[in-house]
C-alpha cells in the first residue's frame, strides 16, 4: 500500500483498465509478492460495479484460491473481449 496503488471500479474504456492493471503488475513484481498476495490486494483494490462482477466470477474457481494468473485470465475475460483487441491492434 506504500506504492499507493490505485483502486478500479471498471468501466467500458479499455484503456483504464490497462492503466489500472500494468502498474499493479509493476508494483507486484517489485515487492516479490506470493501468488496469493497479488489475488488478495488486487481484488481489494476493486470497487462499484468490477467489485460486484468478482463476487461473481470467483465463484467459478472451486476451492476459492486462485493463481495470479487465473485472475488475470478472468479479468481479461471481462474487459480485453476479442473484437476489442482486434479493434485496438
Amino acid at each position: 500500500m506504500v506504492l499507493r496503488p490505485l483502486e478500479f471500479s471498471g468501466g467500458v474504456d479499455i484503456s483504464v483498465a490497462e492503466n489500472w492493471m500494468l502498474p499493479i503488475v509493476k508494483h507486484l513484481r517489485t515487492i516479490g509478492s506470493t501468488d496469493v498476495y497479488r489475488v488478495q490486494l488486487a481484488i481489494f483494490l476493486l470497487r462499484g460495479d468490477l467489485e460486484r462482477w468478482w463476487k461473481v466470477a470467483r465463484q467459478r474457481f472451486i476451492n476459492g484460491e486462485l493463481s495470479w494468473v487465473e485472475f488475470q485470465e478472468a479479468f481479461n475475460e471481462k474487459y480485453f473481449l476479442d473484437w476489442i483487441k482486434e479493434q485496438k491492434t
